[in-house]
């Protein structure tokens, strides 16, 4: 794609799941839900189509349907499919609400026994069919915890694109119920074709990272110490997202050199959790959260004023094809 051409898609994608998942997952409450109408406002205020990636509770509960599928409706946004192991059945160790697999609490999906995780995202797939009446084709893993046989599964289940992968970011440092995440370090930065096991593939569109270019070559912050303390100086790696430790401004540069980079796909990333006080890391008081508004605010602006087109997930992906085949 020359310059004459080159027109870059802006996507938001957002993690629709319970209060505070990351200290409190065996409590499953959705007062952020109450936040969506005011985020959908200010998606369509500047021309924004969202594709919210729903974890169970959120494909069930009334407080979520209710707000949730009248937007899907309208076709404002996109639905994808968002597998917690621990919030979707089958469980085999409830907590006292029955919301809740105990022995499966933060674990990745690749860790699952090949059962169980089918069964928990079929379970998923099939009650976003039945309760906003649409087949969900996009995914991103609980907790970026993708392998192979989740490809396998998406690409057997008719989904077009995953959105999980972080790269130069190693999950392997995370722990899960025994093990660590994936390992995105080599990951490519640009959308690309993922095979899967049996022939097929699956269109794979990562997460955005902080990565300028003419910058040292990418091994050099992963492997070397000196490189490592360079590259969180320079926050090389930090994801586009509304963290509000960074400042209001940060997203607007990032942009501008995934732009430079000549990037087909900007890539938002968030929690529908992070847009409502204390339901969050990074909302526990209300200067950050009002602070996580005001990025978001900024963040959508910019990308109004340069007139950047939004597509959700699976549109961009038909969008994406024609130059990946």
């Amino acid at each position: 794609m020359n310059d004459k051409t080159y027109s870059p898609v802006f996507i938001v994608t957002v993690d629709t799941e319970s209060d505070d998942a990351w200290y409190k997952p065996e409590v499953i409450k959705l007062d952020n839900m109450k936040e969506i109408p005011r985020f959908q406002d200010l998606c369509v205020k500047y021309d924004i189509i969202p594709t919210y990636l729903l974890s169970y509770e959120c494909a069930t509960r009334e407080e979520a349907v209710s707000i949730l599928k009248p937007i899907s409706d309208s076709q404002k946004c996109e639905i994808g499919h968002h597998l917690h192991s621990w919030s979707t059945p089958p469980f085999q160790r409830k907590n006292n609400n029955g919301d809740v697999d105990l022995e499966w609490i933060h674990a990745y999906q690749s860790e699952l026994p090949d059962s169980l995780f089918e069964e928990k995202a079929e379970n998923l797939k099939e009650k976003i069919k039945q309760n906003y009446g649409i087949y969900p084709t996009s995914h991103r893993a609980g907790r970026f915890g993708i392998d192979q046989r989740s490809i396998d599964w998406l690409i057997k289940n008719k989904f077009v694109v995953d959105t999980t992968v972080v790269p130069l970011k190693d999950y392997s440092l995370y722990k899960g119920k025994k093990n660590g995440g994936p390992d995105f370090d080599n990951k490519s930065m640009k959308p690309y074709l993922w095979k899967g096991s049996h022939g097929n593939s699956l269109l794979e569109i990562p997460v955005s990272v902080y990565y300028p270019s003419n910058f040292f070559k990418k091994s050099f912050f992963r492997k070397e110490t000196l490189g490592k303390k360079i590259g969180n100086k320079f926050k090389i790696g930090r994801l586009l997202s509304l963290n509000p430790e960074f400042s209001e401004d940060f997203n607007e540069i990032m942009i501008k050199s995934e732009i430079r980079n000549k990037k087909l796909i900007i890539n938002l990333f968030l929690h529908s959790s992070e847009l409502a006080l204390n339901c969050s890391p990074f909302s526990n008081n209300i200067e950050n959260y009002k602070k996580v508004w005001l990025i978001l605010e900024k963040t959508f602006k910019f990308i109004k004023m340069n007139n950047m087109r939004s597509l959700t997930l699976t549109q961009a992906a038909g969008y994406l094809k024609q130059s990946l085949v």
